[in-house]
């Protein structure tokens, strides 16, 4: 007669044993069909990682974990920024001024802030003359209009906008800002991803408007 101690170690090698399977599986899988490489990556480390390492004695406990996408703790806090904060927050731009007449104040960005996932700020075009030059970054990007009008154009298309409007730029879209009105534009821009750092402004070789 099999001993108990045989049977339990037994199931805890099968139990491994098909746990290492779908790990193998999910990783093909996510490699070919996740988002991006970056996330793919960091995904299946996490899963191969932690569930095998965490398994009970018998290796079945893993499999629930692993069929669930096991994400690490986030680390983000709430943030309330009140206006005094963000008139106090200092303003940037651009090294090279041929790139555009404006400047912007970061809101939300790691590692300044103890957030995740998304990075904004607001961006202000002086009267007349204030612009973006046109560029493209690997981001999608978000534009919601606080003050003023102006033209946002984008893969070619320009756009009339001014307070309320909200544009949605997709990745790697060429677009710029043209503010020829008399007053200020301003507007709230947000990308995907924790850190504004993240963002490479790529402009276009005669940096047209």
């Amino acid at each position: 007669m099999v001993g108990q101690s045989t049977l339990s170690a037994q199931r805890g090698s099968l139990g491994r044993t098909v746990a290492l399977i779908a790990v193998l599986y999910q990783c093909h899988t996510l490699f070919t069909e996740g988002d991006s490489p970056k996330e793919r990556f960091i995904f299946s480390a996490h899963t191969i990682l932690v569930p095998l390492s965490n398994s009970a004695e018998t290796g079945w406990s893993c499999l629930p974990k692993f069929l669930t996408p096991a994400m690490s703790p986030s680390k983000a806090k709430p943030v309330v920024l009140s206006s005094g904060a963000i008139s106090s927050l200092p303003p940037e731009s651009f090294p090279d001024p041929s790139h555009g007449e404006l400047t912007w104040r970061t809101l939300f960005t790691q590692p300044n802030t103890p957030t995740t996932d998304l990075s904004a700020g607001i961006a202000v075009c002086p009267p007349h003359t204030g612009h973006l030059c046109a560029h493209r970054h690997t981001q999608a990007e978000l534009y919601y209009v606080l003050e003023g009008r102006a033209t946002v154009t984008i893969d070619g298309q320009p756009h009339q906008v001014d307070k309320g409007t909200a544009v949605f730029i997709p990745g790697d879209a060429e677009h710029s800002v043209m503010n020829n009105s008399n007053q200020e534009f301003k507007w709230l821009y947000v990308f995907p991803g924790g850190s504004f750092g993240d963002v490479v402004y790529r402009f276009s070789e005669k940096a047209k408007l």
